[in-house]
């Protein structure tokens, strides 16, 4: 079982504070069947702006760590990336991480309220760059929430 969504980079954003908290989390996910984790902090949403460097510096510790301790979890480095109107160019600019560091797929959170055709537009545009988004707590989005079809829209133009 793959968790595709987790924060247990420590001290990066709001979940794990510590390199201890993070073993503890990771010594949870392994107990519960878990076999690989995407550590995914939030990302360029102007409370965390994680750089793609201090995720994968952090990742590298967890990993070293984890490995220390003999923990049989897979660990893989991803960001939760909100969603700007420079996305793309950040994109371009080799500025955000994909989920594996594989290049195939963005975990984008959506704002709260967003410009429908906008958000459209970037995810066309991953697209023709060859990236799936992965869009991060859907159901609970309150544009989406509060017209569902919009989650249509988001699906035909390539997001998941």
């Amino acid at each position: 079982m793959y968790d595709t969504h987790c924060h247990m980079l420590p001290g990066l954003d709001d979940g794990a504070a510590d390199l201890t908290e993070t073993l503890e989390f990771l010594n949870l996910a392994a107990g519960q069947g878990v076999t690989a984790v995407f550590t995914t902090p939030h990302c360029c949403d102007g409370v965390f702006d994680c750089t793609k460097d201090a995720i994968l510096g952090t990742w590298q510790r967890v990993c070293d760590a984890a490995e220390k301790q003999g923990l049989r979890i897979r660990i893989l480095p991803g960001a939760e990336i909100r969603v700007t109107h420079d996305l793309v160019d950040r994109y371009d600019a080799g500025r955000l991480l994909t989920l594996g560091g594989t290049g195939r797929f963005l975990l984008l959170e959506l704002p709260p309220m967003f410009i429908v055709p906008g958000v459209l537009r970037i995810i066309r545009q991953l697209g023709e760059r060859g990236i799936t988004p992965l869009i991060a707590h859907a159901e609970r989005n309150p544009t989406i929430l509060a017209r569902p079809d919009l989650a249509v829209d988001l699906i035909f133009e390539g997001a998941r």
